[in-house]
């Protein structure tokens, strides 16, 4: 799926980005795939920003996984 996703993006035949792609070339087309969903999403919510689809729970527990990795990082 990824293929096709770069392929059609740079106009590409699958076979070219085998031979010639990257990891960074996979990074660059999600991130674009995912710039372009929030793109769309705001446009239709009337310029606003969309509402996260994550749940209370699920950005709290991010919060978390945050935290105790800077207190890993400042007691090296």
């Amino acid at each position: 799926m990824t293929l096709d996703l770069i392929g059609k993006r740079y106009s590409k035949l699958p076979s070219e980005v085998l031979k010639s792609g990257s990891s960074i070339d996979v990074q660059i087309a999600n991130i674009g795939i995912r710039y372009e969903a929030y793109l769309t999403k705001k446009a239709q919510n009337n310029g606003e920003e969309p509402v996260p689809e994550l749940t209370e729970s699920q950005m709290l527990e991010m919060v978390e996984r945050v935290k105790n990795k800077d207190v890993k990082t400042t007691n090296k």
